[in-house]
């Protein structure tokens, strides 16, 4: 075994073999990296426009041309009345509308379960036609 260790002749076609492994294993890990970078960054401008889209629908639920809203309030009764199939014709799109005040909640729409996004804002709620109290106002949309 040694003498043929120790042998000039033996062929050397195989000596770059440890470096091209070398090579292909750090460029296996490179691309891997590179990969799992854009896959990360596509997943971030994917919520990021889901959270404009729920943005955008909660604003256009709360400005003064909206079916909920009347005298610079969110309207408790027109939620309870309102058409859901309405509401996701101006929206365009499946969402819940929540609204909470005190320990009262008011919905309208769908639960969807898992992978939702959310915007929340405090506006007044009217209850009735006496009573107006601050809520919080949740729209919910979902992947």
């Amino acid at each position: 075994m040694s003498s043929f260790i120790r042998d000039k002749r033996a062929s050397e076609e195989f000596t770059a073999l440890p470096s091209i492994l070398i090579v292909t294993i750090a460029l296996a890990i490179f691309f891997s990296l590179v990969s799992g970078a854009y896959f990360s960054y596509k997943e971030m401008v994917r919520k990021v426009d889901g959270y404009a889209d729920v943005n955008y629908l909660l604003e256009k639920l709360t400005n003064e041309n909206s079916p909920i809203f009347s005298n610079g309030c969110i309207d408790a009764k027109k939620i309870k009345n309102a058409n859901y199939e309405e509401l996701k014709d101006i929206m365009k799109r499946d969402f819940l509308l929540k609204v909470e005040v005190r320990d009262k909640i008011f919905e309208i729409g769908e639960n969807k379960g898992k992978n939702a996004i959310s915007a929340s804002k405090c506006m007044p709620v009217m209850l009735n036609d006496a009573e107006v109290d601050y809520g919080w106002i949740t729209v919910i949309l979902w992947d």
